[in-house]
């Protein structure tokens, strides 16, 4: 818990995915990251100081083309040099190019994660 207007960077999901490898903390469950690789952007969301209407903006350049590459199934499975040139300078530094392991990780736990929604239906 934090108080008005801060944040615990303990239960932040961009802390865990990026700074601790993607490892899932004792006092969270990997099933409160979801789907996210790299953050979650929810505290831009939240912040009255940053808040932000996602739908304007520019484009993001040759997304539709990397799209195939950001999914967890390829992340894992693609080499650390087509994780280094295409999928990591598009995190905008969360992951840097010595954590391709750690990007792997999270794309790991994402599988997990949507596996057990499946077993689940």
């Amino acid at each position: 818990m934090s108080a008005p207007y801060t944040m615990n960077p303990l239960s932040c999901t961009s802390f865990w995915t990026t700074f601790r490898q993607g490892a899932v903390p004792p006092h969270l469950t990997a099933d409160q990251f979801t789907t996210w690789l790299c953050g979650c952007d929810a505290c831009q969301d939240a912040c009255p100081y940053n808040r932000h209407d996602w739908s304007q903006g520019k484009e993001f350049p040759g997304l539709q083309e990397l799209e195939p590459l950001l999914q967890p199934e390829n992340i894992v499975a693609a080499s650390d040099t087509v994780l280094r040139r295409y999928v990591i300078p598009k995190t905008d530094l969360h992951v840097s190019p010595d954590q391709v392991q750690t990007l792997r990780t999270s794309a790991s736990r994402v599988l997990e994660y949507l596996a057990k929604g499946v077993m689940q239906q």
